[in-house]
């Protein structure tokens, strides 16, 4: 997929901050873009054993493509987003630059800066270069417990919020 098609699926008519206006996120709601099936559902399994599953609902997206096709379609019926999307930094179902972590992260901030964009490659160079490209942190895929702890986190502080 060319650039052009690229960002033509990740734009849409109404500007970021136009966006932040109209469209909530989800805090709850927590996709995973990685084409590894097999590590995202152990990884699946992990989270819901460790944090409470009332909390967060994981979904996966096994290309980077599918996962923008969903956004873009949640801002056009005006639908919650995520409030949490962690990226594998190689995509290699996807084509162009769908298949580089780093650029998902850009398109991903691009549409919607407001969402948490986690790198999660066992890349450390593929990590190093999401959180350049706006992913607010990054993991490895092997330390699960740090994925767990940074999660627990959020839920502390959104919970402390609502307080």
């Amino acid at each position: 997929m060319e650039k052009k098609d690229f960002l033509n699926l990740i734009s849409s008519n109404k500007t970021n901050d136009e966006l932040q206006n109209i469209i909530e996120l989800n805090q709850n709601e927590v996709w995973v873009i990685d084409d590894n099936a097999a590590i995202v559902s152990s990884c699946f399994l992990i989270w819901r054993l460790s944090l409470d599953d009332a909390y967060y609902q994981f979904s996966h997206f096994d290309t980077a493509k599918k996962a923008m096709e969903e956004l873009k379609r949640r801002i056009k019926e005006k639908e919650n987003l995520p409030g949490i999307i962690l990226v594998d930094g190689y995509l290699d179902l996807d084509e162009g630059n769908f298949s580089n972590g780093p650029n998902v992260v850009k398109g991903i901030k691009e549409v919607c800066d407001k969402i948490k964009t986690i790198g999660f490659s066992s890349s450390e160079e593929k990590n190093e270069q999401m959180m350049a490209n706006g992913a607010e942190t990054a993991f490895s895929k092997i330390e699960n417990i740090k994925t767990v702890d940074y999660l627990k986190q959020l839920a502390e502080k959104k919970e402390e919020q609502t307080l």
